[in-house]
């Protein structure tokens, strides 16, 4: 065995250990109740789905071309949604800050409204690219057989993500830093004003707070995937996509998103309360779990906890007075 044989060995080693760890990191993440996990996980699936396609070559290659179209317009929709979450995180914010007096009844609608209007614009602009690839001749469906995923038709595509990310990333953490210091504001100037109000400025202080570390986050993994990116397309120009070392580099940015995901998701999960409160809930109901410990480690901080902390006090009588009406209304189904 020479030199390069070995090498070249060496490197396949290497990027089917690292998809094994990929494989691992998003069937964790399937686990997690939280949707921005969706976005990352069908990015990996739809490269493992394009490779089985591409690898099953007995039916036609119409036939071939057309799923790995299908498959591509959901990979580029995922990718756009990646590459724009801390927008969405922070549109959602800024309509909670505006729709201060009704937005609690709104919020489940708001959220699927953005993330429908995400998912339709992502595949959108992906089968924008699909149409543009075949009009210019990069793709036939009738006699190609290399991928029609763009980001391999058009290596630049892998910078400019990052770089979209980036900038993406700091228009996002702006707008949520100005949004705090608003809520914080106004918090403190509507003492009289009602509590439906002072309670969302409150929640909305506290979200953008929790938020704030995992944008930083975030924008950690933007600089070196950019730089990363960018010498992963000139190698990929001068080698060829199918160059053992490119594919590595290509598996490196990959799990660098999904290790962005699993901090995203424990960090967010483990930090907001309101978040946190919920998933001990599912969690309970899930495994039937007794809540009645749960409940006796609360009264036993007693009222001088609440005392000393107003922002505890607030929440604890909203989620009391959630639990009632929940309470009213399975009595009223019943």
């Amino acid at each position: 065995m020479n030199e390069s044989t070995y090498e070249y060995s060496t490197l396949e080693r290497a990027n089917l250990m690292l998809l094994i760890i990929e494989w691992i990191y998003n069937a964790i993440s399937l686990i997690q109740l939280c949707s921005i996990a969706l976005q990352y996980t069908v990015t990996f699936t739809t490269r493992i789905a394009n490779h089985i396609n591409v690898a099953y070559a007995e039916k036609p290659r119409i036939v071939t071309n057309t799923l790995c179209v299908i498959i591509g317009a959901f990979n580029g929709a995922s990718i756009f949604s990646c590459v724009i979450t801390i927008l969405n995180i922070a549109l959602e914010r800024l309509l909670a800050t505006l729709l201060k007096n009704s937005y609690e009844m709104r919020s489940h609608g708001i959220g699927m409204l953005i993330l429908l209007f995400t998912i339709l614009l992502g595949i959108s602009v992906s089968m924008a690219g699909f149409v543009y690839d075949i009009r210019m001749g990069y793709f036939d469906l009738w006699s190609s057989t290399e991928s029609c995923f763009a980001v391999h038709l058009h290596p630049q595509i892998y910078p400019l993500a990052w770089i979209t990310a980036a900038v993406c990333c700091f228009i996002g953490s702006l707008v949520i830093f100005r949004l705090y210091k608003y809520n914080k504001k106004q918090r403190k100037c509507l003492a009289g004003d009602t509590l439906s109000s002072r309670y969302q400025y409150n929640e909305n202080m506290i979200t953008t707070k929790a938020l704030a570390p995992a944008i930083s986050g975030y924008a950690f993994f933007c600089v070196p995937g950019l730089f990363l990116s960018g010498y992963t397309t000139y190698l990929m120009l001068r080698d060829g996509e199918h160059d053992a070392f490119v594919q590595l580099l290509l598996q490196i940015l990959y799990m660098m998103a999904d290790a962005y995901q699993m901090f995203f998701i424990i960090y967010v999960t483990h930090n907001y309360l309101p978040l946190k409160s919920v998933v001990k809930k599912d969690l309970q109901k899930l495994f039937r779990l007794s809540s009645s410990r749960v409940d006796e480690e609360t009264r036993s901080h007693g009222c001088e906890a609440y005392k000393s902390d107003p922002e505890l006090m607030t929440n604890t009588y909203f989620s009391e007075l959630d639990k009632c009406w929940g309470i009213e209304k399975n009595k009223r189904k019943r």
